[in-house]
């Protein structure tokens, strides 16, 4: 090769091709691979067992197991700095990475999140997902997504990015405090919906859509929606975050950093589509954001989950997929109905029968349209589940 940058990319190229492959054929085209390019082959090697080793000494986190083993109910020690950015304190923390709270002083003076990658993920192969997720909301520019700044090394190599700083609470949560109406609700997943179907646009699917990946902020607009107007008053936007297990379509530079083996579970069990819980080799594409939509909509409606994190949570690693899979998921307005005489009911008899009758009908279909669980079956895309929407709320035919 005529370059070592070039040959770090065909190495990078060849790791991310076998890495999506099933054991058997990984062997088969890694000897291919070394017949031609055998340099390339014995590093791509070296990376493969690298990863198996990682992945077997942190294992894939099954819901049923206690992992303060692993290391990772540890409470993490706080670095003073991040790059040029100033901590301030943890804010969070997801699957491969920790969400600190931080101050950027230049150019501008702003606060920021930094997310950075746990030690213990550090796998050539976590580290490209982590990478990929940088690349999935830089190629977006939407007011509902959370916009990334800057991406860097740490000084002990760690890979992390800066991205707007949320002051938001869990869409659920806000609707819940704020004792949100039917319409308010309809026009905050409105949001939602806008949000995803710009994603989708840019070739990015979230594959994780649920309440804590949904933040609720207030900013002061006029009523024509125009900030820092002279005569304002508070509305609500909502934030999408977290796209750490995002998958691309359609563009061959995140989809090569971005591959998930056959047999992985990626998601949150409560919010995800059949074909996540699958294991299979079924593809997953902008029909599982649908369905995780779906869900998020029927849990505005009626308070709660088809399959009750109660339910989920009591069943084994093998039956929550299967309830995942094949429970059917029930009318919003029948599940409205049924909890209305339960002693922690949020309604009263006569509210929860008011409710119930707005969502008879149209938004029961939509709901369930889009919570099929044969993929065919739900809406193509988050701009058919909008129009839906859309069309019901101005009283038009669904």
């Amino acid at each position: 090769m005529s370059s070592s940058a070039e040959r770090f990319r065909r190495i990078e190229e060849v790791f991310h091709e076998l890495y999506e492959l099933p054991p058997v054929e990984r062997e088969r085209r890694l000897r291919v691979i070394a017949a031609g390019e055998p340099e390339v082959a014995e590093e791509v090697e070296r990376m493969l067992d690298d990863d198996v080793r990682s992945a077997a000494a942190t294992e894939r986190l099954d819901p049923a197991r206690d992992h303060s083993s692993l290391g990772l109910n540890e409470v993490p020690t706080t670095p003073p700095s991040i790059g040029r950015y100033t901590v301030e304190r943890l804010a969070g923390e997801g699957g491969m990475g920790r969400v600190f709270a931080a101050e950027q002083q230049e150019p501008v003076k702003r606060r920021v999140a930094i997310k950075l990658m746990r030690e213990g993920f550090a796998s050539p192969a976590a580290r490209a997902r982590f990478h990929a997720e940088q690349q999935a909301l830089a190629v977006m520019d939407h007011p509902n997504i959370a916009r990334v700044f800057d991406a860097d090394l740490t000084e002990d190599g760690f890979p992390y990015f800066v991205m707007e700083w949320v002051d938001g609470i869990p869409l659920t949560a806000y609707c819940e405090r704020e004792a949100l109406g039917l319409d308010q609700r309809l026009d905050l997943f409105s949001q939602v919906l806008d949000a995803m179907r710009h994603a989708h646009q840019k070739g990015i699917i979230h594959r994780d859509l649920k309440p804590s990946n949904i933040l609720v902020t207030t900013i002061e607009a006029d009523d024509s929606g125009a900030p820092d107007s002279q005569t304002t008053r508070s509305r609500a936007r909502v934030k999408v975050i977290d796209f750490g297990v995002a998958k691309a379509m359609g563009e061959p530079m995140l989809t090569a950093s971005h591959g998930t083996r056959v047999g992985d579970l990626i998601g949150t069990p409560e919010y995800m589509s059949p074909e996540q819980a699958s294991l299979g080799q079924t593809d997953v594409d902008v029909r599982s954001d649908v369905y995780s939509l779906g869900l998020l909509l029927f849990e505005l409606l009626t308070g709660d989950l088809p399959v009750t994190r109660t339910e989920l949570r009591r069943a084994g690693f093998d039956e929550m997929r299967r309830l995942v899979m094949e429970l059917e998921a029930p009318r919003p307005s029948d599940r409205i109905r049924a909890c209305s005489g339960a002693d922690d009911s949020r309604w009263t008899a006569a509210e929860a029968t008011d409710l119930s009758r707005r969502v008879r009908g149209d938004l029961d279909w939509i709901v369930l349209k889009a919570l099929a669980k044969e993929r065919e079956r739900r809406y193509d895309s988050v701009t058919a589940f909008a129009d839906d929407l859309r069309r019901h709320r101005e009283d038009q035919p669904v």
